[in-house]
């Protein structure tokens, strides 16, 4: 395995990426050095994070607001849940950056015992490759998907305003069918749908990047075992000092350290992330049988 391909520098792009959303404001995400990683309360990336949070609790409010009135029914529970998972979602991510650094340092140190010899020629299994590939795949998946929906949006609203004769233009009608909780309180204006869509796309976000972000701790954890266990098939039949077997347990025993800490610190949004899923599921599953 290369020597700079730490988990660290592999996954330093998709966490910029996610940054632009609001998720993990820590400062230095793309430094070539884990002890750069800093967490700052008056750092402009926090100040960013906060704003979105922010505005994604308004618009919650006023989600909630809109479902008390009109009754809760399955349609509207969804809704409601779904903004739900995503605030917490930032939550989480926002409390995962408190310790990120510490998590890294660890992490790095850890794999200091990997990026030598002998473990060093057991490289096939190309972390930063493989990371990449599952991010792309799975965000670009999320796109479509999204993309599907606005297109579905665009259609039924433009279906309802045409039949209907509703006295409105095109994109106030595709404003008033996707956000029907807003519409009363603030009036349609072609200036303000950039912000709102911008709005809406950091709270969808962390959907899909909630389950990316534990497929790479996964990737991550996986090149290391990897290398270990290549290392103990390599000796396979061969009779070892107890210096080798001393050595390997020593590795072991460090990565099973390295699995509890990244356990504990993403013990909520691993959880969080199947109830979402399984949620999705449920709701998909009703809408086939409606």
């Amino acid at each position: 395995m290369p020597q700079n391909e730490t988990f660290f520098r592999a996954v330093s792009k998709v966490l910029f990426i996610s940054q632009i959303y609001g998720l993990l404001p820590v400062s230095n995400i793309c430094s070539h050095d884990v002890k750069d990683i800093k967490y700052r309360w008056f750092s402009p990336r926090v100040f960013y994070s906060a704003t979105i949070l922010i505005l994604n609790l308004c618009e919650f409010g006023i989600v909630l607001y809109y479902v008390i009135s009109v009754g809760v029914n399955f349609h509207t529970s969804s809704t409601l849940a779904f903004y739900v998972v995503c605030l917490l979602e930032h939550i989480f991510f926002w409390r995962l950056a408190f310790n990120w650094q510490s998590i890294m340092k660890h992490w790095h140190d850890v794999e200091q015992l990997f990026l030598t010899i002998p473990y060093r020629f057991y490289d096939e299994y190309k972390m930063k490759r493989r990371i990449h590939i599952v991010v792309g795949l799975v965000m670009s998946s999320a796109l479509v998907e999204h993309c599907l929906l606005l297109a579905n949006s665009f259609h039924s609203s433009n279906l309802e305003r045409t039949q209907c004769k509703i006295n409105m233009s095109y994109l106030e009608g595709v404003y008033k069918w996707e956000r029907p909780y807003l519409y009363p309180i603030i009036p349609y204006h072609i200036c303000i749908m950039p912000v709102l869509e911008w709005i809406n796309e950091t709270i969808a976000y962390p959907r899909s990047f909630t389950d990316c972000f534990i497929m790479c701790i996964g990737i991550g954890l996986a090149a290391r075992f990897h290398q270990l266990h290549r290392r103990i098939a390599a000796v396979h039949r061969k009779v070892m000092p107890a210096l080798f077997w001393t050595e390997v347990r020593h590795h072991y025993l460090a990565l099973k350290r390295l699995v509890r800490l990244l356990d504990n610190a993403l013990a909520p949004l691993i959880l969080l992330g199947f109830g979402n899923n399984m949620s999705f599921i449920c709701f998909q599953l009703f809408n086939s049988f409606k």
